[in-house]
């Protein structure tokens, strides 16, 4: 007959504290480089964050591209409306039946429209236009709001700077 005991496994115990502040944890050693990682590791990581930014820069240029097409595609189909409303209205036809069947309008090989001649860079100049202002705006307001604390010597000084500093920097 063999009979085994089983002894409760019981993390040791490191006893009363001499100076009786027992809640407070045990410190463990200073380990300076502890935190720190390997060249080849760094390496690893850097590699790995590169492949992660080349994927999302190749996800922004394809959400671009695709932006740019359906804007060219609403735009070109917004012409072809406008310029078939009368013939439709007066004829009696269905729009969309016109405009399929219309071959200076739609190609045969492709689903997108041939007349697409206008371009994003109007738009394009539009929008930098638009955010120039507000930055201006906002920079405007930014000193005015500086000049009720400053001498405006002083201001007219740090507006120098900051020109120059914008016009060095781009």
């Amino acid at each position: 007959m063999s009979t085994s005991t089983a002894t409760p496994v019981v993390p040791p115990t490191t006893g009363m504290r001499k100076n009786g502040k027992n809640w407070h944890g045990t410190k463990k050693a200073f380990r300076p480089t502890a935190g720190l990682t390997s060249y080849a590791k760094r390496q690893e990581l850097k590699k790995h964050s590169d492949a992660v930014k080349e994927l999302e820069r190749e996800m922004k240029e394809e959400a671009e591209a695709e932006r740019k097409v359906c804007r060219s595609y609403s735009l070109s189909l917004l012409i072809c409306l406008t310029a078939l409303i009368p013939f439709v209205v007066s004829s009696g036809l269905h729009l969309w039946s016109a405009c399929l069947h219309n071959n200076d309008i739609i190609s045969d090989n492709t689903s997108l429209p041939k007349t697409v001649s206008l371009t994003d860079k109007p738009i394009q100049a539009r929008i930098q236009r638009i955010k120039d202002r507000r930055e201006a705006k906002e920079e405007k307001l930014r000193y005015e709001k500086m000049a009720e604390k400053m001498h405006h010597k002083r201001l007219d000084r740090l507006k120098r700077r900051e020109k120059r500093n914008k016009l060095l920097s781009s």
